[in-house]
């Protein structure tokens, strides 16, 4: 290993450059799937309040929220759905794991979304 006069060798150069590369491969790996998990989140909400206004079924519901899921790439199954359908509001509640292939190993990242909203006409 060659010492230049400042003292820095190029193997910390080095260093910092596989350290950088791999922290931007996880970041193109990673970034993508949690940013299709937080839009699709965003979604719930405005579509939950649709379905309150409209009174529409639970099976409708799940039927949109699977919609939206399969739009945003999200690993949503049926039974990750919970709506809770009361007399004034309805609270819909979903739970996922989110699997993010990261070469070396798969990372599950847990996602839950909560959104109440109450039901009726807007008149």
């Amino acid at each position: 290993m060659h010492i230049n006069r400042t003292g820095e060798s190029k193997l910390g150069c080095l260093v910092s450059l596989v350290l950088l590369a791999a922290a931007a491969f996880f970041a193109l790996k990673f970034v993508p799937p949690y940013y299709n998990s937080t839009s699709f989140m965003d979604e719930i909400e405005p579509l939950v309040t649709r379905s309150a206004v409209r009174q529409d079924s639970e099976k409708k519901i799940r039927e949109l929220i699977l919609q939206v899921a399969m739009k945003h790439e999200q690993p949503i199954q049926d039974s990750d759905i919970r709506i809770a359908k009361r007399t004034n509001d309805i609270t819909v509640e979903i739970k996922w794991v989110l699997p993010i292939d990261l070469s070396v190993t798969v990372y599950n990242l847990d996602r839950e979304v909560k959104v109440t909203s109450l039901t009726g006409s807007l008149r």
